[in-house]
This record gives C-alpha cells, structure tokens and sequence, in this order.
C-alpha cells in the first residue's frame, strides 16, 4: 500500500524487475532444463537454500564452472518481466455483500475483511496460489430479521508451494476461527475451530494447482452431544488461478473422533469469483455434504457475493 500511495504522488521512478534466483529458475527448468548455465544456477540455488551438499556437490559446481569457463561464444541473455508490480495488486480490505440458501433457508450476509489476500482475490502482484486473511468478519440475517454474528476468522493462511524435481516442498494451511452456521459436522452448528492441514501440491500448468492434504481440526461446539470434536482428514483440492477468474474446488471425507472414529460425511465445496474491474468482484461459494449414516439428511450451504475491494 506504501508502494501504491508513492506511485500514486508521482514519486516513484519506473520499476526494475531483478527475478530471484528462484524465480529465475523456475523459468529456466521448464525451456532449457539441460544448459549449462541452468544446471550451475541449480546448483547454487542448492546451495543458496542449505540444501543436502556435500563434498560431491561441490566437485560437481567447480566441474560445471570449470566447463562453462571454456565455452567462448556468447549465450543470449533470457529476459524476464512479471505478471504484475506491487503497485497493481488489489486493495486488502474488503467489503461483501451477499444472499444465499441453507438447508431450505434464504438468509442475507454482510462481510468486512481488514486484510489481505485469498485465493478468489485476483493474483496479480502477490504470490501465485497463497493468501492471507485476518480479521474477516460476517454477518447473516434472516427472515426473522434477527442478526447473527455468522462468522469470525481470526487468521486464515494458505501456502501452497509447488512440488518440483528440483525443489520438494510441503504446501500447509491454518485457520482459526469461529462459525455460527457451520456445516461440518451437522446442520448449522456453531463451533469454534482450530485447522491445520499439511499436503503435497502439483502444479499442471502455470495457473492449475493440484494439491492432497490431511488436515487436522479441533472443534469446540455446544451443538454435539460432547463439548469438543476433532478429526484427521483427507483432502483433495484444485485451484485456478488469474487475474479475471478464480476457480477452488475441494474433496474432503470428514471423519470425527469421540469415543471411536467415526465416518461421518464426504464434503464437496465449490468457489468461483470474476473480477469485474480490478476494484470489484463477484463471487459463488457452494458446500454439499452428503452423510454416510443413512439416518442424516444431506446438508448444504450456497452464498453468492459481490465484494468490493477498498
């Protein structure tokens, strides 16, 4: 936001891009996997990054510099431009307005979001399948005209790191908050929840991730027959994402432990949003639960919002 307001004055110069070595990297891998200079610029980001090296590595590093050394003619220089300044990000705090259905029931909802980023903003500017929510709260009303304080996210954080040949990572994800209306476990619970997920992500294209996760959440709730919940459970997740489309999609087989495990419901979730103009968006979010006991009914949850980015 800084960057913004002094480029906004008219005080800034034009931006230089200089890519880390990462990023640099990254490119590289997918056009010339096999030059040499890509193969040294592997090596030192193993390095670089305190990666296993060895003694072998490092006799590896000074024979590919030592080639390269003899080699007399002149390589032309990859360039690299980003998708995106920092300056053409999106505003973090957020306004939403919106109606929906649960179980059979129209409601309205209010949202405020203090910052930053999720994964139906547009990406522009920030890092490509990651956000950062805190301090997003909501409001819902039904016909009754009572208001409900629907929800409150303390902190929401979503990493997911592509797993590549050349540089393994975990993706993981945190959540804790507070929901009145929750779905996981029965039809409008309320429930205080503590998330955390750890998984492997694959990327399929520049804007397709594919990731498998076991998250892991404790739930504390006056709605079940004990005060407190919790599970393990697996996790099938998509994302796409651009600056004028958002898609998420997930899977998830929710299981709770009580006095034994039980298998209670496989949960589908659909997010969508289309940026309308870089400050505004829509957005439709779609859960569905189907239970595994034949005495539940199925339970579902369907929102569709216009936020404005302030």
């Amino acid at each position: 936001e800084t960057v913004k307001a002094v480029n906004k004055s008219g005080l800034s110069l034009p931006p230089i891009y200089r890519p880390s070595l990462y990023t640099q990297l990254d490119r590289l891998m997918k056009i010339q996997p096999h030059d040499i200079d890509t193969r040294i610029m592997l090596k030192q980001f193993k390095k670089l990054a305190q990666k296993k090296w060895g003694p072998d590595d490092e006799y590896d590093y000074h024979k590919l510099l030592t080639q390269r050394s003899k080699e007399t003619s002149i390589k032309e220089v990859t360039k690299f431009s980003p998708d995106a300044y920092p300056h053409e990000t999106h505003s973090p705090k957020t306004i939403s307005l919106g109606s929906g259905i649960i179980e059979d029931r129209a409601f309205s909802r209010l949202s405020f979001r203090f910052g930053i980023h999720n994964l139906l903003d547009p990406e522009a500017g920030y890092l490509p399948f990651s956000g950062v929510d805190f301090l997003n709260v909501s409001f819902r009303s039904f016909k009754s005209r009572q208001i409900y304080l629907d929800q409150f996210t303390l902190i929401d954080i979503v990493t997911l790191n592509p797993n590549k040949s050349w540089n393994p990572k975990l993706s993981w994800k945190t959540k804790i908050e507070y929901k009145r209306f929750d779905q996981d476990l029965c039809a409008g619970c309320k429930v205080n929840r503590l998330y955390s997920a750890l998984g492997k992500s694959y990327v399929l294209s520049d804007h397709n991730i594919l990731s498998f996760f076991i998250d892991a959440q404790f739930l504390l709730t006056d709605s079940l027959e004990k005060s407190f919940s919790y599970g393990l459970n697996p996790e099938i997740t998509y994302h796409f994402s651009s600056n004028k489309i958002n898609l998420e999609s997930a899977i998830v087989l929710i299981n709770r432990f009580e006095k034994t495990r039980t298998l209670d419901s496989l949960k589908l979730s659909q997010g969508a949003s289309m940026n309308l103009d870089g400050e505004q968006s829509l957005r439709l979010k779609v859960q569905y639960y189907a239970p595994v006991s034949q005495d539940q009914n199925n339970r579902y949850e369907s929102v569709l919002e216009w936020t404005k980015f302030l």
